[in-house]
């Protein structure tokens, strides 16, 4: 009978596993094979089973040193002999990418904070979002960022010149019907 993997063979000392704890025993330098030229980052390290495997490290630079702690998965880096694992980034003791905007997930950086969407009370239109303002948050709207609101005819309770979108909401005609000339 001959034995039928259920998993890749090539990052077999997982053992039919997603991914591993491990410990680092050397960090080093490999030469990228032939037609790419680079020194690509290798760890060697221990698995629970005692297996002592080779892993790549993504990503540019990296913290890793001797018995640091790190999460081993399989995936085979073709440009490195005897490479089939890769390591985990923001997991355990190998930190995140710095600076990493696309393809985040596979190096462990976060999504970066932005501001909300959210244009609520940016402008006030009317008495009703007066009131609404005060019911949320317990105050008049005057001085949002440092800015008085004005009351005028044409645009209602205003801190901008364009009285909307309020709430993510656009009148039918903001400043009447468009006049063809």
């Amino acid at each position: 009978m001959v034995p039928i993997y259920r998993y890749n063979w090539r990052s077999k000392w997982l053992e039919g596993m997603g991914y591993r704890k491990a410990v680092c025993i050397k960090v080093r330098v490999n030469q990228a094979r032939k037609p790419n030229s680079g020194l690509r980052k290798v760890a060697k390290v221990q698995l629970p089973n005692k297996r002592v495997i080779q892993a790549y490290i993504p990503g540019i630079g990296h913290n890793l040193q001797a018995h640091s702690v790190v999460l081993v998965k399989g995936g085979r880096t073709h440009d490195v002999r005897g490479c089939n694992y890769k390591l985990v980034r923001g997991r355990y003791d190998l930190l995140p990418v710095k600076n990493r905007a696309r393809a985040r997930s596979r190096y462990g950086v976060k999504r970066p904070k932005k501001d909300p969407i959210s244009t609520r009370f940016k402008t006030i239109a009317n008495d009703k979002d007066v009131e609404r303002f005060r019911t949320m948050y317990g105050k008049d709207p005057k001085d949002i960022d440092g800015k008085d609101i004005i009351y005028t005819e044409k645009h209602g309770w205003n801190m901008a010149p364009n009285p909307w979108p309020l709430f993510r909401a656009k009148p039918p005609f903001a400043y009447g019907p468009k006049k063809r000339t």
